[in-house]
């Protein structure tokens, strides 16, 4: 076990006003429940849009005067702290357009915010000045501002104290060791704890918007002479007294001393004058995650796993934390070809102190790539890979496939994609818990292989558009490694090589390139990074697609699975007969509003074939495929076809076979993938 590196960044999540609502022509997916006069509906292609007329940081009633709220800021400098730039100050109004406001505060006072008149509640976070003292929350329920106002917010006014005590699933209560790195860089205990490190993640609900309205996030950190400070108070809050329309939860993720087990717990309340706060460990749920170490860092080491979690309310996403919001150990070096990790969850799915919200967890799995200096030591600079989102439901672990992946930033930047540049905190955030796709959802017990033993899919995402005031041509080609059971591989990147003609010619510096106009592109994407039962794996995916075109994208692959007859999910079969193949696609085709900044993707047909051959040779059988309408779904899957593996015939090395999908959409662009090897049949050894 070497150092634990606690990744400082976050990705917090606003309900804000405007959202969009997708419909596909198959099924309703987006179906709004809102009146419709609040919405601009706009048909385009198959996709209907629905946004709202209002736009975020827009006054909500017409003909309002605006006025201005004048921060003053009461507390003894040397028992408390406000940090400027911090997203600290929240100003918010919970009437029918749910008008928003979180203004960033920088440099010295007076901090000022403009709005219009109206009641709002408004919201500071403070912080002790020593370490390792609790957040401190300030509420100010049901203001009415009509003119401009000055309003003081004082730390001293949370004589509310909160304590939360953090236990093992064998009722121990967890402590953090104290201590400090010497010169080798290696931890000196200077008193005993049970746990390695952890970190926190408080938030302050309101219950009908249930977006986060305030929090606070705490991870290991050191003072100017390395040494530990941490109290008993590290978990607590300070609050002022708060009605029942807020509800305070706390995360907190904590690991082991020797690195392999973690512990993901949860408490939450609704009344800010209780004392104390427990996890229940009769909800511990535990399981274990196994990981293969892929070609590339077969020989180097390893960063094991990270955990994250994900929040949604009332359907729409509300909240994330990312890597940044996980502990990252660095493992020792390679024993073996598998990592695996043991981890506790303590967490509901459904939110016991604020209706309507769900939380959904997933695991990150780290591969080293570099090293950065950070804190005055070497830590990772690395790739990851992540498992689809899970549930806990009664104790047993859902994987939740929400469709294109999300990126190693945190966001989403898939099929799902919703930008507003006019508002910072309306980014590409996922905006639905939905969809899910049934088909490719399954409790843990279901899944029989391990993840990354597998050839991945290129579920590349395709953005081509044209910005009309600048007249450029935009083509953005990215590729989404996804493996059998949705996991995604970033580690992969890396070692992806692309080839790529534009109207012919060979592009050599693909990296610095821009296009001249529109044109014709032909590109190649090789991705090596591939062991199965010791053959050596690749995928390799060509893409061909006119931008003088009306329709300008290739089609694309974005889910490919395996079943047996027991409804077991696994790509190896004794007998050809016991196989099953599912997959979506489809021609994702992205509509860029140029007036409101955001884009979203529709859904168009194609044509498709799917052919197999034995690992390694160029002979390849067509298969038949059976698409299947009640399975379509957008955004963000598409077409759901199945193909029977019962016809599947000859000898194959270790019985694996390739498979090869040719798509071509309406209009002329396609798209060839091959997926080397991709199932085996014992039988056709």
């Amino acid at each position: 076990m070497k150092a634990l590196t606690a990744v400082g960044m976050l990705t917090a999540g606003i309900t804000i006003q405007a959202q969009t609502c997708l419909e596909s022509r198959k099924m309703e997916v987006f179906a709004p429940s809102y009146e419709n006069n609040l919405f601009d509906v706009v048909i385009q292609g198959n996709t209907t849009m629905y946004t709202r007329k209002v736009q975020p940081n827009a006054p909500c009633k017409e003909e309002v005067s605006e006025v201005t709220i004048t921060f003053k800021l009461e507390y003894d400098a040397e028992l408390y702290s406000f940090q400027p730039g911090m997203n600290n100050i929240m100003v918010f109004s919970d009437d029918e357009e749910g008008y928003i406001n979180s203004p960033f505060m920088y440099g010295e006072e007076p901090y000022t915010v403009t709005i219009p008149t109206g009641t709002y509640d408004i919201i500071a976070t403070f912080n002790h000045a020593e370490l390792g003292q609790p957040t401190i929350y300030i509420v100010k329920e049901l203001v009415e501002i009509l003119k401009d106002t000055t309003i003081t917010m004082n730390p001293a006014e949370a004589t509310n104290h909160i304590h939360v005590n953090n236990y093992a699933p064998d009722g121990t209560i967890f402590k953090k060791g104290l201590g400090y790195w010497d010169e080798s860089e290696e931890w000196v205990h200077t008193e005993d704890g049970n746990i390695w490190d952890y970190c926190i993640f408080n938030e302050l609900s309101h219950k009908e918007w249930g977006g986060m309205m305030s929090h606070s996030f705490t991870v290991a950190g050191w003072d100017e002479d390395k040494e530990e400070k941490r109290t008993e108070s590290q978990y607590d809050i300070d609050i002022n007294d708060v009605s029942n329309r807020y509800s305070f939860t706390q995360i907190r993720m904590t690991l082991s001393l020797d690195g392999n087990d973690w512990y993901f717990n949860h408490v939450c309340t609704d009344n800010f004058k209780v004392g104390v706060l427990e996890n229940d460990i009769s909800n511990y749920t535990t399981f274990q995650e196994s990981w293969k170490y892929s070609p590339y860092s077969r020989d180097i080491e390893a960063y094991g796993f990270s955990f994250s979690y994900y929040e949604y309310f009332k359907n729409l996403w509300a909240h994330t934390t990312t890597n940044g919001g996980s502990l990252v150990v660095q493992g020792d070096k390679k024993k073996g070809d598998i990592c695996t990790y043991t981890f506790h969850v303590n967490a509901p799915y459904e939110e016991p102190c604020l209706n309507e919200r769900k939380c959904l967890f997933d695991i990150g799995f780290f591969e080293y790539t570099d090293t950065i200096i950070q804190w005055g030591r070497k830590i990772p600079k690395y790739k990851f890979a992540k498992t689809i989102p899970f549930k806990i439901v009664d104790g047993k672990r859902e994987f939740v496939n929400l469709g294109h992946p999300w990126d190693d930033s945190g966001m989403n930047n898939g099929m799902f994609d919703i930008e507003n540049k006019d508002n910072p905190f309306f980014m590409s955030a996922l905006p639905h818990l939905e969809p899910i796709h049934p088909a490719f959802t399954y409790e843990s017990s279901r899944r029989l292989g391990i993840l990354g033993n597998n050839c991945p899919i290129n579920a590349f995402m395709t953005k081509n558009y044209t910005v009309p005031w600048q007249q450029d041509a935009i083509s953005e080609m990215t590729s989404y490694y996804i493996g059998r059971y949705g996991e995604i591989r970033w580690i992969d990147i890396p070692l992806v090589t692309e080839t790529l003609k534009f109207n012919g010619e060979e592009v050599e510096d693909i990296d610095t390139w821009e296009p001249e106009g529109l044109g014709v592109y032909d590109r190649t994407y090789v991705n090596t990074n591939v062991e199965v039962d010791e053959l050596a794996g690749k995928n390799v995916t060509t893409v061909h697609y006119d931008m003088n075109q009306e329709d300008g994208t290739p089609p694309s692959i974005q889910m490919l699975q395996f079943k047996n007859n027991e409804d077991g999910i696994t790509d190896r079969f004794s007998t050809a007969a016991e196989g099953t193949m599912e997959f979506t696609a489809g021609d994702f085709n992205y509509i860029y509003n140029s007036e409101k900044y955001y884009g979203l993707f529709d859904c168009q047909l194609i044509t498709i074939s799917v052919e197999y051959a034995p690992y390694g040779e160029d002979d390849w059988t067509e298969m038949e495929i059976e698409e299947i309408p009640d399975l379509f779904q957008m955004p963000g899957w598409g077409y759901f076809y199945r193909v029977s593996l019962e016809k599947v015939t000859g000898q194959a090395e270790k019985g694996w076979f390739d498979l090869r999908f040719k798509l071509t959409d309406e209009a002329g662009n396609w798209q060839e993938q091959v997926i080397s090897p991709a199932f085996r049949i014992d039988d056709l050894v």
